[in-house]
């Protein structure tokens, strides 16, 4: 005898088979065309955050442990791993320090990768107000809508007059190199662009300006009520820890 629930049972095996082929790899449904492209937004997200490098380069002398104790200590709020590079020996201080630059940028061009690698000198301070757990994600977020042709980046500048009047949040001609990101690509457009002489010759926060006008970050920043002085980071001349540096004692 046969069942009276055997025409129903036909019926719902019929309509799995029809789903399947629905769903075969020539005939995506719509569930798993949303699925994969959930996916493709957190693969997205996550390369994103590999644009800055995890660590930063600062540069600090032996004797400066006072400098160097806050520096570190900042890195570590920060979220970054700082990695000390010592001066290199030069009878003119500021000499020195354009070399150690040059130093630091020889290291990074040797790199793979686009990542952004800060470059610190050891007194630089948080901007105030700004939560310094919130930095490194704000720098992040800023490299998603940043352009820059070169591979370099102002997280902080000091500026002339003439200067003041040019700068914008894109495009900023500057001085000081004391908090910058540079990537291997712009580390060696750098190195390739900058004359030998004046890597002997000159301050590093002269040759800057000659050579780039790149994107800055916390344009809206600004430091000891002058317009001049902006940026996420700034130079803390008058913090209690603030001890003479190398291109000033």
């Amino acid at each position: 005898m046969i069942s009276p629930w055997l025409p129903l049972a036909l019926f719902v095996v019929v309509v799995l088979i029809v789903a399947v082929s629905c769903c075969s790899p020539a005939r995506r449904c719509r569930s798993v065309t949303q699925t994969t492209r959930s996916a493709a937004v957190q693969l997205s997200d996550i390369a994103s955050t590999s644009k800055l490098a995890e660590h930063a380069y600062y540069i600090n002398m032996d004797h400066q442990q006072g400098r160097r104790e806050h520096f570190v200590q900042l890195m570590r709020a920060v979220g970054l791993t700082p990695v000390r590079v010592q001066p290199v020996p030069d009878k003119v201080s500021f000499i020195s320090g354009t070399k150690t630059h040059k130093l630091i940028l020889e290291t990074i061009a040797k790199l793979e990768g686009d990542q952004y690698h800060c470059v610190f000198e050891d007194d630089v301070e948080v901007a105030p107000g700004l939560d310094v757990s919130h930095v490194k994600s704000y720098i992040r977020q800023e490299l998603e809508r940043t352009q820059d042709p070169v591979g370099f980046i102002y997280l902080g500048v000091c500026l002339t007059q003439a200067q003041f009047q040019t700068c914008q949040p894109h495009v900023c001609n500057a001085k000081c190199a004391h908090a910058y990101m540079v990537t291997p690509a712009g580390a060696r457009w750098l190195l390739q662009n900058v004359d030998d002489a004046e890597w002997e010759s000159e301050w590093m926060d002269n040759i800057l300006p000659k050579m780039l006008s790149p994107p800055m970050l916390g344009y809206h920043l600004i430091h000891y009520d002058e317009p001049t002085w902006r940026g996420l980071f700034y130079q803390a001349r008058r913090a209690e820890w603030y001890e003479a540096g190398l291109t000033e004692g």
